[in-house]
């Protein structure tokens, strides 16, 4: 068996390891891309949107604690937030999430690739993956992304009429019910972890892959993984707080514009992104591999990975 299934399935959080140390340079050169284009395309285009200038953006942090400080001193803090946002371009601003949900979705694509291609050993370039993801591959992403955003919303939307229901009959039954119940929804999502690793390793519809990830993921290993996530966030908030102590110095005071500070805070911010992305794919790719790779596989279901992974 190729050696990285064998780790996925004896030891996956050592075989994500193994795997994120594979692809991280080509990760961190697709999201070097991602991220150029993105601020050269998505940043202006947000910033007009908003009626924002580029000083303004600088200088977010610091109009956001006036803000809190005029709120603390009774200032009316609707009117406050709205002056923020008094030359809005809706337009512009569509356009820019538009733009925004291709550049995603393609390089989520991309992201998943790389992983499959080190998994088997091809010898498949960064350009290689980005020439062979099509429109439609981008499509379907698009479509899965909203299909996880409606189960997401729909759920917590029904966890929360149900809690005020029942808050209406008792509300230290509705608490109880609301704190456990919370985790229920949250490991409940967990379940359909794999959809989007099975949408790109498996090549499945995206109804399909939102199947195979709830049948896969049982109600016990979606605990375990909603457990693991929960410390990785810790793990990855304590890297990103870390990173931000080391701006902190260069804080400029009220009133002054500090280019470099923001420029600093842009690189720590990126090498906490791409990290943490490079990590998460990585683990979601070993995931796949451990529970589609058991006993009932077909060789002929590996070679298909192999033959056709860029369709």
């Amino acid at each position: 068996m190729n050696s990285f299934l064998s780790k996925f399935r004896s030891q996956v959080f050592e075989g994500a390891i193994d795997l994120f140390k594979k692809v991280f340079v080509q990760h961190l050169f697709l999201y070097l891309i991602i991220t150029i284009i993105s601020l050269l395309i998505v940043m202006p285009l947000m910033i007009y949107g908003l009626g924002w200038t580029l000083t303004d953006l600088i200088n977010i942090e610091q109009t956001s604690q006036t803000i809190i400080e005029g709120i603390n001193k009774g200032a009316d803090p609707e009117e406050l937030i709205l002056g923020l946002f008094s030359n809005v371009n809706y337009g512009i601003l569509f356009l820019a999430g538009i733009i925004s949900l291709f550049i995603n979705s393609f390089s989520y694509i991309v992201f998943l690739k790389i992983n499959q291609n080190k998994v088997f050993d091809t010898n498949f370039t960064l350009v290689d993956h980005i020439k062979s993801t099509s429109f439609s591959a981008i499509l379907k992403m698009i479509g899965f992304y909203f299909l996880l955003m409606l189960l997401i919303s729909a759920s917590f939307l029904l966890f929360f009429v149900i809690i005020f229901r029942i808050a209406l009959l008792s509300k230290v039954l509705a608490i109880l019910l609301g704190f456990f119940g919370f985790f229920f929804v949250c490991i409940f999502l967990c379940r359909f972890t794999l959809a989007l690793p099975a949408l790109i390793h498996g090549n499945l519809s995206i109804t399909n892959a939102f199947g195979y990830s709830f049948v896969n993921l049982t109600w016990k290993r979606a605990g375990l993984l909603f457990l693991m996530s929960i410390a990785l966030f810790i793990a990855f908030g304590v890297i990103s707080a870390i990173l931000s102590l080391i701006t902190l110095p260069l804080k400029s005071d009220a009133g002054e514009i500090s280019y470099i500070y923001f420029a600093l805070q842009q690189v720590t911010s990126f090498i906490a992104g791409i990290v943490m992305l490079s990590f998460s794919f990585s683990a979601l790719s070993a995931l796949y591999y451990r529970y589609s790779a058991d006993e009932n596989q077909e060789e002929d279901n590996i070679e298909k990975h192999l033959i056709d992974p860029l369709e």
